[in-house]
């Protein structure tokens, strides 16, 4: 099925080439996607279930950490989705693809030490604006998935050539 789809995406180019290493490779990738979306769900499931329970979860750092790990679960399937589309696009149009898997890897260390830090700081010192900036990080890694999808999702959609 992936073969498939690939094989009619790089039919609009004729520098494309299908090579059996890209489509285990791209295989690969799509499995360990599959599993983020099922324990993103589940904790939000579990938060859900025992909501009054997590709300009185002490140290109040506990709290933080399982409302926030599905957002983590979010960004991070989302980014590998976006890595999937960028690794076909750019291997359709012959580009070398080398430099986006360790970019994947880099964006999501930062963002995940980013995280853990801020719940590091708040574990020590609970300061409400932390908080606050929390929230707000996700919000901008939303966003930034959000701006992946249209860029690399426009660029699949406006190189598909329709029948009429």
């Amino acid at each position: 099925m992936m073969a498939n789809k690939k094989a009619a995406f790089c039919g609009l180019y004729p520098s494309c080439s299908i090579d059996s290493d890209t489509n285990k490779s791209s295989r690969v990738w799509l499995d360990h996607a599959e599993g983020l979306p099922f324990s993103k769900f589940s904790v939000r499931a579990l938060v859900f279930v025992f909501g009054r329970s997590v709300q009185n979860l002490h140290p109040e750092i506990v709290q933080h950490i399982l409302l926030d790990m599905p957002s983590l679960a979010f960004f991070t399937t989302y980014a590998l989705l976006i890595l999937f589309w960028a690794e076909i696009y750019y291997q359709a149009r012959a580009v070398s693809t080398d430099r986006l898997r360790p970019s994947f890897f880099t964006i999501n260390a930062v963002v995940y030490t980013i995280q853990i830090a801020m719940w590091l700081i708040l574990w020590w010192k609970y300061i409400p604006l932390l908080v606050i900036l929390s929230k707000m990080f996700f919000a901008g890694l939303s966003l930034f998935a959000a701006f992946g999808f249209l860029l690399y999702g426009g660029r699949q959609l406006r190189s598909i050539e329709y029948p009429m």
